[in-house]
């Protein structure tokens, strides 16, 4: 289920705006989400949907998107805000994520986001549900949905290289790209209904403009600081309907839960 998130800015470090609010961003959703249902935002944080095949690996199946600014001027690695207004996206697979539930942990909240340099604090305005990203496109007879797409957040997609054991970081344009977003989405399905996928793996994946490469770091000013890459374009995308809508409510390629993947049909 995805969501529009409509803010106001109230204060903080005047309007100026790390460059990586990422990890930080991820951190206030857990927060509100806590207001609503402690519980539930205890289990998604600890554990996520579990695979006991794969060692009890851990999926938080949920996305959000950069956020939308009108204005603002980028300035080192600061973003100055020329206006009063913000939105981001917000999606989840929809296990308990019902509007009741995103609008009771999210309506009317304030909080801030930013690093030790400078936050902004935002106040929730209004949500808004957004349909299913296979609703917006073209469906075919051969059951397959087609569509173009934007990154609103980039798009992660790894490798573990088996001679130096560190993770390659993948462009969309990379040969591979296709394969390793098809297995994510599988795996997703199977982590969400708890069966292996079964339906149409059809999977085309067609760059339209030149990818973007992002660096965002994550946990940033600690010992713990890492850097993750991910790339924003413009799409085609073929596939199953329900493969889609994973896609759309959880993210395309890794890492959703950190802000990369959330997707748009355009």
């Amino acid at each position: 289920m995805r969501f529009r998130i409509d803010l106001k800015i109230e204060g903080g470090s005047g309007y100026v705006l790390p460059m990586n609010y990422q990890y930080e961003l991820s951190s206030t959703i857990y927060k509100c989400m806590s207001r609503s249902d402690a519980d539930y935002a205890a289990w998604l944080h600890d554990n996520g949907f579990t695979d006991s095949e794969q060692g009890g690996k851990r999926l938080k199946l949920f996305c959000f998107s950069n956020f939308r600014i009108p204005r603002y001027t980028p300035k080192d690695d600061r973003l100055h805000l020329d206006c009063d207004r913000a939105s981001f996206y917000l999606s989840f697979l929809p296990e308990k994520s019902t509007a009741v539930f995103v609008k009771g942990a999210f309506a009317d909240q304030v909080f801030e986001v930013g690093d030790r340099i400078s936050k902004i604090r935002f106040r929730v305005m209004n949500i808004t549900i957004l349909p299913p990203l296979s609703e917006l496109v073209t469906a075919g007879d051969d059951g397959l949905v087609e569509g173009v797409f934007q990154t609103l957040s980039p798009v992660c997609i790894s490798l573990r290289n088996p001679g130096t054991g560190h993770v390659d970081y993948l462009a969309p344009e990379d040969p591979r790209a296709a394969a390793c977003l098809l297995k994510n989405l599988e795996q997703k399905y199977k982590f969400f209904h708890g069966s292996d996928y079964a339906g149409i793996s059809e999977f085309e994946f067609e760059l339209l403009s030149p990818s973007h490469r992002k660096g965002i770091a994550i946990k940033r000013f600690t010992s713990q600081e890492t850097k993750v890459i991910g790339y924003n374009c413009r799409f085609r995308l073929r596939c199953a309907p329900v493969l889609l809508d994973i896609a759309g409510d959880s993210g395309l390629g890794e890492k959703g839960s950190m802000g990369f993947g959330f997707i748009e049909a355009r």
